[in-house]
């Protein structure tokens, strides 16, 4: 079941589809009459439901990280994660 919940393109959501029909009938009809796109990653959409992309947490997380990112790449990381700590 993994394999078909983690399926990025429908193609391969169907092989892992016919694979679970192949080992278990039941399980195959309980996963067919769910709506895939409500448990399959190939069925999610992946436009975005606002228009704006910014939002108060990552603003406020990029005001943070102003001053680590001028360090080298170890300093940075390591002051974002005490940070984040």
């Amino acid at each position: 079941m993994w394999k078909a919940t983690k399926a990025t393109y429908t193609n391969a959501w169907e092989k892992a589809m016919k694979e679970i029909k192949d080992i278990s009938e039941p399980t195959f009809k309980y996963l067919s009459e769910i709506n895939p796109k409500h448990w399959s990653k190939s069925f999610f959409k992946t436009d975005s439901h606002c228009d704006t992309l910014v939002n108060n947490m990552s603003e406020s997380f990029n005001y943070v990280i102003v001053v680590p990112r001028t360090k080298p790449v170890i300093t940075m990381l390591e002051e974002i994660r005490v940070y984040l700590m």
